[in-house]
Formats: structure tokens, sequence, C-alpha cells
């Protein structure tokens, strides 16, 4: 039962970070379509930067040409259009000796040249560059992917391991089992506060003893010394008993141990048994871990293993009689058990079939252990004879 809602936990643990990882994915989508609404601009950013200093260059020509034709027209009419003073004598030769031999080719003028007006275009674009954006956000949709596909195979895994069990009646098992806890520690604080209550009675009394002891007469301390030596030898008394409950658990848990890996076929996995709380047996891997679940033949063998330890361990001894205790058995753990039996006790009497264990096997394995042999002859319905094997 705690194997199936352990591995339910997991897929509902599954299912939920599935379910996230999906939400990821979409949010991650969507930014991703935002961030390649500009992503083009990141291929255009050095196309665009060589048209700029292109047309920069162009401009500059246009602007350098226009200032020279203002000049020419200062020297010619002696008079500058810009600031709409005359020229005065020397300042015109002056100019007119920084002019080029060859005139220059005419500017258009009354508007925004075209090289200007390019340039201003170009300015105007914008060369953020989310490249590293882009790609991180693709790869972040690349990683939700693929957990999406991993934790669908899990939960695939998952399923089929509960193929045979009924998840529903684990998870009301689950809420039951944490009402439980929940009520059991309502009930640990009440008593905590009990406790509480009674320490706090019993420092009372021993007070009260204590002036009862200080007013009390010869026969009084008389008394609570005796009273004090039965309590005492009463607690002795209860500590002998534990300590001899423990070392005979301690025993019984040993002696079961070694039977049950004499009778087992799994020897190299099991390294013996563990008395529980409830005084059962518990079969205990190599690793430590305990076998949560254990088949009918394993059953067989591990009360098996309880009854000859039981019988090791008892101050008084007996026979140990068995009716027909190999039909859950299969052939190797019936051998195992039929070698196993003179370790049990002194006398074990077996009532089998034929079809149990052949005559000459149990002859085989038990060589001078067997003792007697009877066999049981069936006159009618009403009379069966006993006559020994010679």
């Amino acid at each position: 039962m705690q194997k199936y809602a352990s591995i339910l936990q997991e897929r509902d643990d599954a299912n939920a970070r599935l379910d996230e990882a999906g939400k990821g994915e979409k949010s991650t989508r969507g930014d991703l379509q935002r961030a390649m609404g500009d992503g083009w601009r990141s291929l255009l950013r050095e196309p665009v930067r060589a048209a700029r200093t292109a047309a920069q260059v162009e401009a500059q020509k246009e602007f350098d040409a226009i200032i020279l034709s203002l000049r020419v027209k200062a020297v010619e009419s002696g008079h500058c259009g810009t600031c709409e003073q005359d020229l005065p004598p020397g300042l015109a030769d002056k100019l007119r000796s920084t002019l080029p031999a060859q005139p220059a080719a005419a500017v258009p003028t009354g508007g925004v040249s075209a090289a200007m007006s390019r340039l201003a275009d170009l300015n105007k674009f914008n060369e953020a560059d989310n490249a590293g954006e882009v790609r991180q956000l693709w790869n972040r949709l690349e990683e939700l992917r693929l957990e999406q596909i991993t934790l669908r195979d899990r939960i695939f895994d998952l399923t089929a391991a509960l193929s045979d069990s009924d998840p529903e009646t684990l998870r009301r098992s689950k809420v039951s089992y944490a009402e439980v806890i929940e009520k059991i520690s309502v009930v640990k604080r009440a008593i905590d506060e009990g406790s509480k209550k009674a320490d706090e009675k019993d420092q009372n009394i021993q007070r009260l003893k204590k002036m009862l002891e200080a007013a009390g007469t010869s026969d009084l301390r008389a008394g609570q010394l005796r009273a004090k030596i039965l309590r005492d030898a009463s607690e002795v008394f209860g500590a002998a008993v534990e300590r001899y409950k423990s070392d005979l658990r301690r025993r019984v848990e040993a002696t079961a141990s070694d039977l049950f890996r004499s009778m087992t076929t799994e020897k190299q996995d099991f390294a013996g048994l563990t008395i529980n709380e409830g005084y059962g047996l518990t079969i205990r891997h190599r690793d430590g871990r305990a076998e949560e679940a254990r088949s009918a033949g394993a059953e067989h063998v591990v009360a098996l293993a309880l009854m000859g330890a039981l019988q090791r361990n008892a101050p008084l001894r007996g026979p140990i009689v068995m009716d027909s205790p190999f039909g859950r058995l299969d052939e190797n753990h019936t051998a195992n058990v039929i070698e196993t039996l003179p370790k049990m006790a002194e006398q074990v009497v077996l009532l089998v079939y034929e079809a149990e264990v052949g005559r000459a096997r149990m002859r085989e394995l038990l060589g001078s252990q067997l003792v007697r042999e009877y066999e049981l002859d069936r006159v009618s319905a009403r009379r069966t004879n006993v006559r020994e094997v010679k």
C-alpha cells in the first residue's frame, strides 16, 4: 500500500510539473514571437550602417558644394546673400583666391537634397540587437519541450506501475491517513497536558510526603521504609522481566533468521527476519530494506521459521507435528525445509502425501535423521490402518 501511495504521489507531482512546463512553453513562445517582431533589425543592422555612412559622405559633398556656390555668388555680386551685407574690396579678392580653378557643378537649391533626405531616413532606423534574447528564448523553449517529453514518459511508466491498483482509493487512504495523523497529534497534545498535570500532582504529593515525614512518628517512618523497599523491589522485578523479554525476543529473532536462511532459496538477497512491533516477522533484505510484498510460499517459510524459533527457545519443549506442510512450496523450498526440520526440534512428525514429496526423496534428504516411517492403509470410509514401513 505504501509503495503504491509513493508511486501515486510521484505521478501526481509529475503531472503538476508537466502542467507547469506546458504553461511555461506557452509563455515562452509568446515572448519569442514578440522578440521576433524586432528580430529583422539585427539582420539589417550592418547594411543600414554601410548605407548611412555612404549617405553621410554624399550629404557632406552636397553641403560643401552649397557653401562653394554661395561663396561664388558672393564674389560675383559683391554681396553676401546669407548675411545681406556687401563685401569689402579686400575680402572679395581673398574669397576669389580660395575658389577652385574649375567651376563646380550646379547644386540644386530651394529644398532638401536627396542625400540628406536619405540620411535622415536612415538615422530613424533602430539598431536594437535582440539576437541574444531570441537565442535564449529559443533554448528555453527547447528545454521545456524536452522536459515535457521526459515527464510524459515517466507518467506513462508510473501509470503502468499503478495498473493493478485504484488511484482514487489510494488518494482517499492518503487523506484518511492525514486525518489519523492529525487526530494522533491532538491526542498527543492532550496526553502531554495530562502528563504535565500529573507531574504537578506528583510534586504536590512529594511535598506533602516530606511534610508528613517531618511530623510523623517512628511507626510511620518504618511503614514508609517498608513501602519504599517494596517499590524498589517491584521496579527491580519489572526491569528483570523487561530484560528477559528483550533477551528472549533477540534469541527468537536470531534463531528464526537462521532457520529462514536455511529454508529460503533467496539466500543471496535476504539477510534474515526481524520481529516487528506487532510481534510478527518481517523479511529483511541485505541492504536493510524490509520486504513489502510476500508470496504465499514466503509466508509459509516465515511461519515455519517462527514455529521452530519458538520451539528451540521455549523452557519446555515438545515434538512438532505438521500436516501437509509442503502444499505451497516449490521443489527447492521443500528440500530446504526437509533438511532444516531436524534443527527445529528433537522430534518432528510429518503427515504428508506421496505427491508432496516422494518417499525416496524424503529418505535421501533426511538420511539417518528419519527414525520411523508409517503409511495409512484405507480399509473403508470408517476404518484406516496405520502400518510401519520397514
